[in-house]
């Protein structure tokens, strides 16, 4: 009779705490959604003459046909200070934008095809540069692009709009994500911290550049990739 009791008990206690799991999921689900959104809803915002790219890059028209190319906002919140970035040298044609953190690494495709003509070298020794000020002094390179080139990836012409579009999408994103939990008790008055993808392992950095930071196929040539 006392072993029946006590299995009956343990059942009790295991089903009462299964439900109370579920309603804490659900509750911090809920948390990490506006806080992601609160963060993200401030993007209101993109300075005269930035053209946003389909992953996530920009590009602004120089004197005669240069552009300088960087990360925007959304980008740049989410990996917040990096560990390194890695940029195509000057002279070459082509190329990618590596970002590595620890053993993570995401590769993305320029947001134009050409020569690089010149290289942010800040960058290179404080990556930090471009979290800091991604549409100013944390630009990357500056390219001469190929004759005719008419760089399909950007947004047109509504880049605020598809860009809080994207921020909705990222605030289910991550609401959705194991090790949420642990992301929400970082927080401070509600606010997104910095940097959250370093709270996910290569797999969700993967499954975050399929989803927002890649472009067609046949403009990234091959040079989207994670490991």
């Amino acid at each position: 009779m006392t072993v029946l009791f006590l299995l009956l008990m343990l059942t009790v206690f295991l089903t009462a705490d299964h439900f109370v799991q579920r309603f804490r999921a659900r509750k911090m689900g809920l948390v990490v959604r506006e806080r992601v959104a609160s963060v993200l809803d401030s993007f209101n915002r993109i300075p005269a003459g930035i053209e946003l790219a389909l992953n996530h890059t920009w590009l602004k028209r120089d004197a005669g046909s240069v552009v300088t190319v960087g990360l925007d906002e959304f980008i740049t919140k989410f990996f917040g200070s990096v560990g390194r970035i890695v940029l195509p040298e000057a002279g070459l044609s082509g190329g990618k934008i590596l970002i590595e953190d620890g053993e993570r690494s995401l590769a993305l495709a320029l947001p134009v095809r050409g020569r690089v003509v010149a290289v942010n070298t800040r960058i290179l020794n404080t990556p930090s540069a471009a979290h800091d000020d991604p549409y100013g002094s944390g630009w990357l390179v500056q390219i001469q692009p190929d004759p005719g080139e008419s760089r399909r990836t950007l947004v047109a012409p509504q880049a605020l709009q598809w860009l809080k579009e994207q921020a909705a999408l990222a605030r289910d994103f991550f609401a959705g994500k194991s090790g949420a939990g642990e992301f929400a008790m970082m927080q401070d008055g509600g606010n997104l911290v910095d940097g959250i993808l370093k709270l996910y392992d290569g797999a969700v950095w993967a499954e975050f550049r399929d989803q927002f930071l890649t472009v067609p196929a046949d403009d990234a040539a091959g040079a989207n990739g994670t490991t």
